[in-house]
């Protein structure tokens, strides 16, 4: 009886030692399996695709811009546009020039006589998206801007912090294949229509899916002589141009 029970002991832990053995060769197969896969890389990011909505602004897919709706409280101003630019996008749409002047035009360039500045040389109706991005000249995408927060200005103290410097930025990136989530939005004093200054924002996805361009930038919109269109103030002392002020 006894030597029947020692030959039941020995069986029983031979059979524990090879669930042992099995289980650790188990898990050593899966750590090599683990071992064949690349370490993710964290810089990468998925690159942007479409997906299945109406609208097709959870991605890129073919390229969109969508222009903000104007705030009718506030004398119909411009909000914002954003758009996910694509190469095929840009090759395949035009901007166009502007069409009306934005609400605040005029107003602005007679504030810029009355500082001793040529208007016409001096004021600018502004794509909120360019014209070179396929940025239409349409009032939800139109605000007014002085020259030197629009473009290149001698004698301006913007210097090179342009609008037009940052879309060239865009445009290169997207042209050399990124796709790129690009904002701009005007940022308001209260009820004025004439803008401080513009928020653009650019984030842009190689094909490999590594980040590429990527700023946030404010840009004043301020004329030559350092007045800034956006905060000024009327002979009474409230806000303007306001509501209706062309």
């Amino acid at each position: 009886m006894v030597t029947v029970a020692i030959i039941a002991v020995a069986a029983a832990v031979e059979y524990v030692v090879d669930e042992v053995r099995e289980r650790i060769d188990e898990r050593s197969r899966a750590r090599d399996d683990t071992d064949d896969q690349p370490a993710p890389d964290p810089r990468r990011v998925p690159r942007p695709q479409p997906e299945p909505d109406d609208d097709n602004r959870s991605g890129c897919g073919d390229g969109w811009i969508k222009y903000g709706e104007r705030d009718g409280a506030n004398g119909n101003r411009a909000t914002a546009a954003e758009a996910c630019l694509t190469k095929d996008y840009l090759k395949n749409n035009k901007g166009t020039a502007v069409g009306s002047n934005p609400p605040g035009y005029q107003w602005a360039q007679d504030f810029a006589t009355g500082k001793g500045l040529d208007a016409q040389r001096n004021v600018n109706a502004c794509h909120l998206i360019g014209n070179k991005l396929a940025g239409k000249g349409v009032l939800a995408n139109l605000s007014p801007c002085a020259r030197g927060a629009n473009a290149k200005q001698v004698g301006s103290t913007q210097g090179d912090a342009h609008m037009r410097a940052y879309e060239s930025l865009v445009y290169t990136a997207v042209m050399a294949g990124q796709d790129v989530m690009y904002t701009v939005s005007p940022r308001y004093d209260g009820s004025r229509t004439v803008p401080t200054g513009y928020d653009m924002s650019a984030y842009g996805v190689n094909p490999d899916g590594s980040v590429g361009i990527n700023f946030q930038v404010f840009i004043p919109n301020e004329l030559s002589t350092g007045d800034n269109l956006g905060t000024q103030m009327d002979g009474g002392g409230a806000p303007t141009p306001t509501g209706s002020t062309p």
